[in-house]
């Protein structure tokens, strides 16, 4: 099972790419109300008065946002950055929405981008980072957003080759 499991993931990630970029393109076209249909996650968003870099940080499949809350802590107040740490769609605080599949990750990238527009980012230049899963949908997102990342910062992504 675990081997079956692991082939859907990687084959849910490889036919992300063009797919990605579409609900970029449907999300921009439509506007924000095409992100209101999601519901709202649980984050945690460390704000610094002399902003130095935007860092959004996303975890792992079986992980949630506490994964990156030590990093977070000190990017924030040794460097000087905001930093976002959400947990994804069915981790941590964040809900479990039943009728998306956990592999969704169109889904996640919209819920990413959600935060990042809830917050006042979307405007800005972000540095992502990501492990494992997290660092597979940082890949994902700037592949969408392209104009939004300044830079990735992946640890082991998983289904990332290109």
């Amino acid at each position: 099972a675990s081997s079956e499991y692991n082939s859907a993931v990687l084959t849910n990630l490889r036919q992300a790419p063009s797919s990605v970029r579409a609900m970029a393109a449907l999300v921009d076209a439509l506007g924000q109300s095409a992100l209101d249909v999601l519901p709202p996650s649980h984050f945690v968003h460390l704000k610094s008065a002399f902003v130095r870099s935007r860092v959004l940080l996303i975890h792992g499949y079986s992980q949630d946002h506490s994964a990156w809350l030590s990093t977070a802590k000190r990017l924030h107040a040794v460097l000087h950055h905001d930093v976002l740490v959400p947990d994804l769609y069915g981790h941590g605080l964040s809900p479990y929405l039943p009728c998306v599949s956990d592999l969704d990750v169109l889904t996640l990238v919209a819920q990413l981008r959600k935060l990042v527009v809830e917050v006042g980012w979307a405007d800005e230049r972000i540095v992502l980072g990501g492990i494992s899963m997290g660092g597979a949908l940082a890949k994902l997102y700037s592949l969408a957003y392209p104009e939004s990342v300044d830079r990735l910062v992946l640890v082991a992504p998983g289904g990332v080759s290109e």
